[in-house]
């Protein structure tokens, strides 16, 4: 059984319709639709924890409604435009997914005349390929590439690293535990907020440089001071009583895991490699199950892509935007 909205939340009228901000204790309805649903939810960015720090932004605010049985992911900009942030979710065939997708967008672009061109703002390659097989997506939508790939990477190859395809992330994890012998891969507590967000401003002034735009920085406290009501894990890396390194993540209602964020000082080699390796080995403890890791996009980024490369993803997923056709 699906839960229904919406626990005395006020709404938000926009127009004709009816809207409701998201909120922290929406975490559980996202959760029962995601896992209804019966096509790929496996986009990073529509995670529900990514979509709660998204609103708390000064960029716009994420806004849900549900549409023929479907919870509908909307955005609104600064600039009082809306688009849709990611596929539906909830049960129903591809042709439904396709009408709900087209009557959201058209409402949207009857809502934005004169303020943006609307569009559903990211989908990766294995839901277009979904979307493409329904008879009706190729006379509504228009699809263009966008930046990055989405790396899923494979439980099970990362518990056991065997073979020399991996023979750079065991070399890189024994010089780190060789180099740093007190290292310790640790849960986050609460008294480690402060420290984390002096991690992320030293990260900014040094890895963070190499990137023409830094994605995260909005939502990196986020993350980590609603991680408890989120769900979501993190661990810490401390060498010698001082935080060097941290990660977000967590099991998703997808039956997967993903990887929200990390951060690392750069000058540590084989610091990074050492904390997923932990973390895939926590979230099997957790659940033996889980079969994939969303480690998110590199966003063209080479060296990211480099990095992420090394773990062998077994799906690299394009991303796309959607477009109404005129």
């Amino acid at each position: 059984m699906i839960l229904i909205s919406n626990r005395n939340q006020p709404s938000i009228q926009l127009g004709t319709w009816n809207f409701h901000e998201i909120r922290l204790n929406d975490l559980d309805l996202f959760s029962d639709y995601m896992g209804k649903s019966g096509h790929p939810v496996n986009l990073w960015s529509s995670n529900f924890p990514y979509l709660w720090s998204l609103s708390q932004s000064p960029t716009g605010k994420v806004l849900w409604k549900i549409v023929n049985e479907m919870l509908v992911i909307f955005v609104r900009t600064k600039k009082n435009a809306l688009h849709l942030q990611c596929l539906p979710f909830g049960p129903g065939d591809r042709e439904k997914l396709v009408d709900v997708v087209h009557e959201c967008m058209n409402y949207c672009r009857e809502w934005n005349r004169g303020k943006a061109r609307t569009r559903l703002k990211t989908i990766n390659e294995e839901q277009l390929e979904y979307l493409k097989h329904s008879s009706k997506f190729q006379n509504l939508f228009v699809r263009k590439r966008v930046l990055g790939i989405e790396r899923h990477y494979s439980i099970t190859q990362l518990l056991h690293l065997r073979g020399k395809e991996f023979e750079y992330v065991r070399r890189k994890i024994n010089k780190f535990y060789r180099n740093y012998p007190t290292a310790v891969i640790r849960p986050y507590g609460n008294e480690d907020y402060d420290d984390l967000i002096k991690l992320n401003d030293i990260w900014r002034q040094t890895s963070g440089t190499k990137y023409s735009t830094i994605y995260d920085t909005g939502y990196y406290p986020i993350l980590v001071k609603d991680q408890q009501d989120l769900k979501q894990k993190v661990l810490i890396v401390e060498i010698e009583g001082n935080i060097v390194g941290m990660l977000v993540g967590s099991v998703l209602p997808n039956g997967q895991s993903w990887c929200a964020l990390r951060k690392c000082m750069n000058n540590l080699d084989g610091i990074s490699e050492a904390l997923i390796i932990h973390f895939v080995k926590m979230i099997h403890d957790i659940d033996p199950s889980i079969e994939l890791l969303n480690d998110g996009s590199d966003l063209g980024t080479k060296g990211l892509s480099f990095f992420k490369e090394k773990f062998r993803p077994v799906k690299n997923l394009k991303r796309y935007r959607l477009f109404l056709k005129k």
